[in-house]
């Protein structure tokens, strides 16, 4: 019997992820492009990055344009926004819902055609995670300002970790930042909600309760993420909502972060419409039920930078769908070394890792499985209760093992309902947390016996 825990009492605090060590991949990326790395050069970068107001309202006046009764006029304001490449992505992405089918087709097809977003989204989440270690002055300004051009939600979610550190100071958040509550710019509002969320007083956090009804739905999302950081119950009912009629992307998120806060098991979350219901009926009937007095102090809920149950769970999906889909370079992105396959062996190099992926495809190319984890617990809690005699031998020489995790992931077809999730039978991945980013170091066949202790 494994007991399969939602959260693990040491990994639940708002410790900062990792400072970056001298000689980082994130300080490596940032001096091939060209950037300083240090305080200074980093806030210079993001100065750099930062849309002026003027700019702002010229790029959105464009995105109006897309929908224009005019076939020339529609067609000019793609070309602008085209040529202005990366610059305009993040407000694309925020026209990404809009209710114009005719703007939404031609924003989807301009942001398929820019060109040079990875290496600028990587360079940016490099730069906010160095800035957060670095905390030079004027940081906070500098990032509040730059929200809005954030390229994408990983690099958005770096950013507002890094305002979440650097615009508090003595318990207290700053004065620009907790202001921006009631900025016009949706972006900012979102930032500071979150802050004061997480780290506000009694009466900021009042205020931010306010955003949850904000008509934004990105606002409200970041609004309840950092209440419920800040352990405040409030958060709840927002999400519960999110999952049944906010955007895709933001439903998906909000379903995870439930999935931090109890043990229950749920039905997964998938874009189509019957499964969607489902995981939304499941969350407003625990809701009823444990909402008022779920323990939040209990639950992995934190920003996921400084959440590294979440961050290993993102990195278990991966991992997953990369499996799925018998996908050799997204795999070699989520594991680590050594790597064991349980019952067979330890690889230690990447060649022998590549052979060991070659040698035994295990995708389902065409099957639309979404990957369902119903539990986690410590590797040395794993170690001694179910474990092979193989992994064991490979826990025993991991080092730091106390601070690693095992979680078991059930594969759902989408809109296949399991009937009985109280037996769970699935895939085992044994998953480090140190360095950079958490990475997947071993997978085992599930075997019976496994139950949720609830």
């Amino acid at each position: 019997m494994v007991c399969l825990l939602p959260a693990i009492a040491s990994l639940i605090g708002a410790a900062p992820a990792p400072t970056p060590a001298a000689g980082s991949e994130d300080e490596k990326l940032l001096k091939a492009a060209k950037v300083s790395v240090d305080g200074p050069g980093l806030l210079d970068f993001f100065r750099q990055h930062t849309t002026t107001p003027a700019q702002q309202e010229h790029i959105l006046a464009l995105i109006q344009q897309l929908g224009d009764d005019s076939f020339k006029v529609r067609q000019k304001a793609s070309a602008d926004l085209a040529a202005l490449g990366p610059r305009a992505v993040s407000y694309l992405r925020h026209a990404l819902n809009d209710p114009d089918e005719e703007i939404k087709d031609r924003v989807e097809y301009l942001l398929k055609n820019v060109e040079g977003t990875d290496s600028q989204a990587a360079q940016s989440a490099a730069a906010a995670r160095l800035i957060r270690a670095r905390a030079p002055a004027d940081a906070a300004i500098v990032l509040l300002a730059y929200v809005p051009d954030a390229d994408n939600d990983a690099v958005e979610d770096e950013v507002l970790a890094s305002l979440a550190v650097l615009a508090v100071h003595d318990g207290k958040v700053d004065a620009p930042v907790a202001a921006a509550l009631k900025d016009k710019q949706s972006s900012r509002r979102a930032a500071a909600g979150l802050v004061l969320g997480r780290s506000g007083t009694p009466e900021q956090r009042a205020e931010v309760h306010t955003l949850l009804l904000d008509a934004d739905p990105r606002v409200r999302f970041r609004a309840a993420q950092g209440l419920l950081a800040g352990r405040d119950h409030a958060a709840l009912p927002t999400l519960i909502a999110l999952v049944k009629d906010g955007p895709t992307d933001l439903a998906y998120r909000a379903d995870e972060l439930l999935s931090c806060v109890t043990r229950v098991s749920h039905v997964p979350f998938a874009e189509d419409p019957g499964t969607r219901q489902n995981c939304y009926k499941t969350w407003a009937n625990w809701s009823r039920r444990y909402g008022k007095v779920v323990d939040l102090n209990r639950a992995a809920v934190d920003l996921p930078a400084f959440n590294p149950a979440l961050r290993a769970r993102e990195v278990v999906r991966q991992c997953f769908n990369a499996l799925v889909q018998n996908d050799l370079a997204a795999f070699k992105k989520t594991v680590g070394l050594p790597f064991h396959f349980g019952g067979d062996a330890t690889y230690t190099n990447s060649d022998a890792l590549n052979n060991f992926f070659n040698q035994r495809p295990l995708g389902v190319q065409g099957q639309p499985f979404v990957p369902l984890i119903v539990g986690m617990a410590s590797l040395e809690d794993y170690q001694g209760n179910g474990a092979q005699p193989s992994e064991q031998q490979f826990i025993k020489g991991l080092p730091n093992k106390s601070d690693d995790l095992v979680f078991i992931v059930q594969p759902q077809q989408i809109g296949v309902i399991n009937p009985n999730l109280e037996v769970t039978q699935g895939n085992l991945f044994l998953v480090r947390l140190g360095g950079e980013q958490p990475s997947v170091i071993g997978l085992s066949q599930g075997r019976s016996g496994f139950r949720i202790n609830r």
